[in-house]
């Protein structure tokens, strides 16, 4: 009888190993899938370029997202952009934040030198998700 339960106990402990790898992989994995994340980014610039995301999980799985931030001049449509920020792993009900400078040169001048008008009069930013 001894041999018996100990092999019961064997097989419990190796079903127990086994359901918690499993879950695990599935946590592990889930994330390229996308399945159970909802990623919001938020993302701000001030007028010299410098800049931040904060993307947040509202989901129940971790995940990632990407966005491109841009800005681009009403009037003459020359466009300036951050390039690609990827958030990381966000685990749920967490918060990751993301700096970034967008170089904008002469993208949200007047095309008439002689007006000054503040940058955002003549540029909007744009949050692209990737």
């Amino acid at each position: 009888m001894k041999k018996e339960s100990g092999e019961v106990v064997t097989l419990t402990l190796s079903f127990l190993v086994i359901v918690v790898i499993t879950v695990f992989f599935i946590i592990w994995f889930v994330i390229p899938i996308g399945l159970g994340q909802k990623i919001e980014s938020s993302c701000k610039v001030n007028g010299l370029g410098q800049g931040s995301c904060s993307f947040t999980n509202t989901g129940w799985t971790p995940g990632t997202v990407c966005a491109e931030v841009t800005i681009t001049n009403t009037s003459n449509h020359k466009i300036a952009s951050s390039g690609t920020l990827c958030s990381g792993r966000v685990w749920p009900n967490d918060t990751a934040e993301k700096s970034f400078a967008i170089v904008m040169g002469d993208t949200c001048t007047d095309e008439n030198p002689y007006l000054a008008s503040p940058w955002n009069k003549n540029c909007e930013m744009h949050v692209l998700n990737r």
